[in-house]
C-alpha cells in the first residue's frame, strides 16, 4: 500500500509513492492544474485497514498536500470500499460523479484560489471573445495551466453556466480572463 505525497522530484504527471509514518494507504498521480488523483479500486489493498487508520492517514495527506500547494484532490473509490466515503465526508470531500462502478469525490484545498471545478456533465459549451481594439490589435492571454514546457497564447474564453445566455458567457469570460 502506498500514500501519496508529493516529492516534486520529476515531471508532474508521474506517480508519487511515497512512505507515511501510518500505513501507505493511497496510490495516485499529479496533474497539469495541480490537482491529485487517487484511486480507491482494490479491495485486497483495503481490506486489513480500518476505518481509524484510513481517516489518520487522509488527515495526515490533506494537510501535506495542503502545505504543498495542491489546488484539489480527487478520490475515485470502487463500490466494493464506500465503506470508507463517510471518512472522506467527514474531511470536507463532495461527490463529483459516479459511474457504473465508481464514484468520484473531490476537496478543494487551495486557501488563495476559488473553487472552480466544472460541474460534470456529458457536455460542456465553450465561448471565446475575439477583441480588437482601435488600432486593429488583437487580444491574447496566456494559459494559466498548460501542459508541458511551452506556455500558450489562446483567445480570452472559457465554460458556459447552465442556463446562462452565450454572449453574457463570453463577455464575462473575457471580463475574468484580463
Amino acid at each position: 500500500m502506498y500514500c501519496l505525497r508529493k516529492t516534486l522530484a520529476n515531471h508532474p504527471l508521474i506517480p508519487r509513492l511515497v512512505r507515511s509514518s501510518h500505513t501507505m494507504l493511497f496510490t495516485g498521480q499529479s496533474d497539469r492544474y495541480r490537482g491529485l488523483h487517487c484511486e480507491l479500486r482494490n479491495d485486497s489493498q483495503f481490506k486489513h485497514v480500518s476505518t481509524h487508520e484510513f481517516e489518520s492517514s487522509l488527515k495526515d495527506a490533506i494537510e501535506r498536500w495542503t502545505r504543498e500547494e495542491y489546488r484539489v484532490s480527487w478520490f475515485q473509490i470502487g463500490l466494493n470500499l464506500t465503506h470508507f466515503i463517510p471518512a472522506l465526508v467527514k474531511f470536507g470531500y463532495v461527490f463529483h460523479h459516479s459511474k457504473t462502478d465508481y464514484v468520484v469525490m473531490n476537496k478543494w484545498l487551495s486557501t488563495t484560489e476559488p473553487k472552480n471545478i466544472p460541474g460534470y456533465a456529458f457536455t460542456n459549451v465553450g465561448v471565446g471573445g475575439l477583441v480588437i481594439d482601435d488600432n486593429d490589435r488583437v487580444l491574447v492571454v496566456k494559459e494559466k495551466h498548460f501542459f508541458g514546457n511551452q506556455q500558450m497564447w489562446k483567445f480570452p474564453g472559457g465554460y458556459a453556466i447552465q442556463g446562462e445566455d452565450f454572449g453574457q458567457t463570453a463577455v464575462r469570460e473575457v471580463l475574468e480572463e484580463t
